[in-house]
């Protein structure tokens, strides 16, 4: 990916570190009010950077259900990439290491053997899932890793090492190496990530993972675009996908600088499992600002009552937390971009040949998909797919907030609600989010748009994606009435 953003001078990086230690960040001022049932708020006349769009990662489920049977494996495809289900313009596809772990449900296939040939039959199932999201118009299709494969590791395995310092070259080639195959073959990569939750080696091996030292970090980065340069690819690299925001701030400008001009990383990346707050936030837009890079918030699932725990909420309750997650990073932080986790989970918590299961939320199962599968479908021959209240919620941004659509602040009292305004393509799009115990009512000013009529979508505990009556714009004024923990969606022409 080709990004024309100047970059600051190493000087201006390095002050970064000293910023974040001893500057309080104040917030955007965006609408969050908790008080009053009505409010009157403004969207700012002038938008931000360009948003880069939606994502899933199609780490493990992709290689399960790759024995699904094809038609199976199709209506997956259009329920996640095709305009008719969530429309998704990112994808995340796992380059696989090969190596050892413990956990045999979430083997990442590797394409390097270790006689040093590549074997380009590896992973299928994964490659057909890739295959199918560029088919259906996804465009912005990213490549990440977990580990490296076990010959450049320090433990010579996939899990609880770290990336040997002697091989950083070596590994770069073979990301590089692997994105070439694959653009080659009908799925353009336009990112590549070398590197994820890069502090911690999953030393339980319950998956891939190993650790790259701040100081290894500039050069693996480095490494990898001039190894995408060689193979004339016009891939970026995506880092350092640090597991908090928190993290990121901390370490990134240990590392930052030191990956200087044309060798920065092409987005900043960083997951979302510290929960973080406004102030956090405040900090990755400055960090993102000021190395004049975009950011990305990669992964978050699994967060219930802000701790990374079991936990299976199919209605409104586990919606609402991920509506609200994208309001925070995009709202607060800036994000132009957003990627839940996995799409799809197998973790339902109950016997998913019950009619109830998937339906009723249980302490057993897991918060991490989007659409679910009978784990023992092979067994079962069960092909059910349960779509979970937070698949429909996440469908009203990811089809209607579109890649090059721009931003505008809200200000003012929203009424309780959170919202979001993007414009582009023709279209003015609101988004609104009410809160979970009591309807919302607000006006807002929309400075570019006279009168007109408004297009209505909305996700609620008694609707999955229902059409509702048309809202009148009135003197650029949207009047909206939001239901108690609802999701709902203004298209408006302009």
């Amino acid at each position: 990916m080709t990004l024309t953003r100047r970059c600051p001078p190493r000087s201006a990086l390095l002050a970064i570190a000293a910023l974040l230690a001893m500057l309080l960040i104040d917030p955007p001022a965006i609408a969050d009010s908790q008080g009053a049932a009505t409010g009157a708020a403004t969207a700012s006349p002038v938008g931000g950077a360009p948003f880069e769009g939606f994502g899933v990662s199609g780490a493990w489920w992709a290689r399960d259900t790759g024995r699904l049977p094809d038609r199976v494996r199709g209506r997956i495809a259009r329920l996640l990439f095709a305009p008719s289900g969530l429309h998704l313009s990112q994808y995340r596809y796992n380059i696989g290491g090969g190596g050892a772990i413990a956990t045999a449900a979430r083997y990442a296939p590797g394409y390097l053997r270790r006689s040093g040939a590549y074997d380009w039959a590896a992973d299928p199932a994964g490659r057909d899932m890739l295959r199918r999201a560029a088919a259906l118009g996804v465009g912005h299709l990213v490549a990440f890793a977990n580990a490296a494969p076990p010959a450049f590791t320090t433990n010579g395995r996939g899990c609880g090492g770290s990336l040997r310092a002697d091989r950083v070259t070596q590994y770069a080639s073979y990301l590089a190496r692997v994105v070439s195959h694959l653009s080659a073959n009908g799925t353009p990569i336009a990112l590549v990530s070398p590197m994820n939750e890069p502090d911690s080696s999953f030393s339980s091996c319950n998956q891939e993972g190993m650790t790259v030292p701040v100081s290894l970090r500039a050069r693996l980065t480095q490494s990898v675009q001039a190894a995408l340069a060689r193979r004339g690819s016009a891939a970026g690299v995506l880092a350092d996908e640090s597991g908090g925001a928190g993290t990121l701030l901390h370490e990134a400008p240990g590392w930052l600088a030191g990956a200087g001009g044309s060798a920065q990383p092409a987005a900043l990346a960083y997951h979302a499992y510290d929960d973080p707050d406004a102030g956090r936030l405040g900090a990755v837009r400055t960090l993102a600002g000021a190395a004049a890079r975009p950011a990305y918030m990669s992964e978050v699932c699994c967060l219930v009552g802000g701790h990374f725990r079991r936990g299976f909420h199919p209605q409104m309750r586990g919606a609402l937390w991920v509506v609200r997650a994208i309001w925070r990073n995009l709202a607060l932080g800036g994000a132009s971009s957003f990627s839940w986790w996995v799409a799809l989970s197998p973790e339902l918590g109950c016997d998913a040949r019950q009619a109830s299961c998937g339906r009723v939320a249980n302490n057993s199962g897991w918060d991490d998909g989007l659409i679910y599968y009978d784990r023992d479908y092979r067994a079962h021959g069960s092909t059910r797919l349960v779509l979970t209240k937070r698949y429909w919620a996440y469908a009203q941004f990811s089809r209607w907030v579109r890649p090059g659509m721009r931003p505008h602040d809200v200000t003012g009292d929203t009424g309780g609600a959170k919202v979001l305004v993007f414009t582009g393509r023709g279209h003015t799009v609101v988004l609104a989010v009410a809160p979970r115990r009591r309807a919302a009512r607000f006006s807002l000013q929309l400075p570019w748009i006279g009168s007109t009529t408004a297009a209505v979508t909305q996700t609620s505990t008694d609707r999955n994606d229902a059409r509702r009556p048309s809202v009148d714009v009135q003197a650029s004024v949207l009047a909206a009435v939001l239901p108690k923990g609802s999701v709902t969606t203004y298209v408006l022409p302009g």
